[in-house]
């Protein structure tokens, strides 16, 4: 009997030890079977409680005591991707790594003082971290973690898809009580920007500010101005961020163009910006120049409006994007008049008067199409729509009008086109869908951006400058479906 007891503890001593005849795992963060096993035996051998991971020249990943240890051996002077198998690909920017680089990417080392290394590491908003929810690092959709800070370096892992942010509540009195006065810096359509100052430096504080979400997602492209956190309050989502120093449009308004220095620091990061939107499917419905601002040399955008779009600025993201640039750089406003004839007159009131058509656009456009249809020999004082319509055969209006009246006579409405000589006869009735197809047809986006703007981005630009034009042709023609 004390035998058999005997046998029995100590089968259960192995079973405890290595099992019956079986292998010994090593738990680890990775999750990976570590196989002990001596092959040919049914023993077990005991084993370092070291297990290395993976070792390449700029990292060492291990297993101590189940908990994975890395250590930076190496100061990053690039950006190093590296696999879970240890294997790396270096790139000279974080908007570099393109969504098939980072997928299979389980570590990325960055320079401490690289600037999205530095925008979570030195976020001036850190001190607030139990009140107000800081920006989080990802990439491509995916969360990163900070895993280790030496060498002069940082390295991050990633832990998932970045998760919808959970945003604490602070009272108004709390609002004022941790940042101060707010001054009014502007107001857009659907919240307000203040300017607060936090420990000597001067923030934007944005109320109502939905966007928050999809800003937060797309800080690696380096398009997008520094987003430091966000909390709910009366009024909605507050986001802190990056005071800019001047917009777009304050630079049209004041004359003063883009220079082209500005632009070729920034085409590279809009253009990871649309690649990344797309692939995270985030709409960018209001991209204008009040949107884009200067600064630290470089362009970024502040807004994306996936609920709003301001009225007479259509097209995707790349279309508005490289309107909004083109038109800073030569000094005319381009963006806010690429809107079919028929939405234009079909607005009436303040619709009309919010800049719908800009006049630049309204000028151009309008000269270039007197000379397209050869109305007169001189069409230089030609700077709106109607003198182009005073300068017109009225025949042959007239007959185009009668042909359009007649579809008209069993349709339950039809737009009526402001022709000066023609609205007198109350018995001609207009379908401006069918005009604008007869003699708007010059005015097709495929015409205006095929055959006049890449004449536009030629002759505004230096010799040396041509290829800007060029860029943000191409930047124009990004596919974002």
């Amino acid at each position: 009997m004390r035998l058999a007891v005997l046998l029995i503890v100590l089968c259960f001593a192995n079973i405890m030890n290595a099992g019956c005849g079986g292998d010994s795992v090593a738990t680890a963060e990775t999750t990976d079977v570590i196989n002990n096993s001596v092959p040919g035996s049914n023993e077990t051998e005991r084993f370092d409680p070291t297990t290395i991971l993976f070792e390449n020249d700029y990292v060492s990943a291990k297993i101590v005591d189940k908990i994975v240890e890395v250590t930076i051996k190496k100061t990053a002077d690039k950006i190093v991707c590296m696999r879970d198998d240890g294997e790396y690909a270096q790139f000279d920017d974080i908007a570099n790594v393109s969504y098939n680089d980072f997928i299979n990417t389980t570590y990325v080392l960055l320079p401490k003082n690289h600037w999205f290394a530095k925008l979570f590491i030195d976020n001036p908003f850190d001190s607030l971290s139990n009140e107000i929810m800081l920006s989080r690092p990802n990439l491509w959709g995916k969360e990163l973690k900070i895993a280790k800070i030496e060498k002069n370096s940082v390295l991050f892992k990633t832990i998932g898809p970045l998760s919808p942010p959970r945003l604490p509540w602070l009272s108004l009195d709390d609002v004022e009580r941790i940042f101060g006065v707010q001054t009014l810096l502007g107001r857009g359509g659907e919240g307000e920007v203040f300017t607060i100052n936090f420990n000597g430096n001067e923030y934007a504080l944005k109320r109502n500010a939905s966007e928050f979400e999809d800003l937060e997602k797309l800080q690696f492209t380096n398009a997008i101005v520094e987003v430091y956190g966000a909390f709910q309050s009366a009024g909605g989502t507050y986001m802190l961020m990056k005071k800019g120093e001047k917009s777009l449009k304050d630079m049209y308004e004041s004359k003063e163009k883009l220079g082209v220095t500005l632009i070729n620091n920034s085409l590279q990061s809009m253009r990871v910006f649309i690649d990344a939107i797309v692939r995270l499917q985030i709409p960018g419905k209001d991209i204008k120049p009040a949107n884009l601002i200067v600064t630290s040399n470089r362009i970024k955008i502040i807004d994306l409006s996936s609920n709003a779009f301001t009225k007479g600025y259509t097209g995707n993201s790349a279309e508005l994007l490289a309107q909004s640039l083109l038109g800073a750089a030569i000094g005319k406003s381009f963006t806010g008049g690429r809107i079919s004839l028929d939405r234009y007159y079909g607005f009436r009131g303040d619709y009309r008067d919010e800049n719908v058509a800009s006049p630049d656009y309204m000028s151009y456009w309008s000269r270039y199409l007197c000379e397209k249809r050869k109305l007169s020999d001189d069409c230089s004082d030609v700077d709106n729509f109607d003198k182009v319509y005073e300068r017109m055969n009225v025949s042959e209006l007239s007959a185009i009008a009668q042909e359009s009246n007649a579809k008209c006579d069993s349709a339950d409405w039809c737009w009526h086109l402001p022709f000066p000589q023609l609205l007198k006869n109350e018995d001609i009735k207009w379908d401006l869908r069918e005009v604008k197809q007869e003699i708007f047809r010059a005015l097709s986006e495929d015409h205006i951006w095929g055959e006049v703007f890449p004449t536009i981005f030629m002759t505004e630009f230096a010799d040396t400058e041509k290829d800007i034009g060029t860029a943000l042709l191409n930047l124009y023609r990004m596919p974002t479906r």
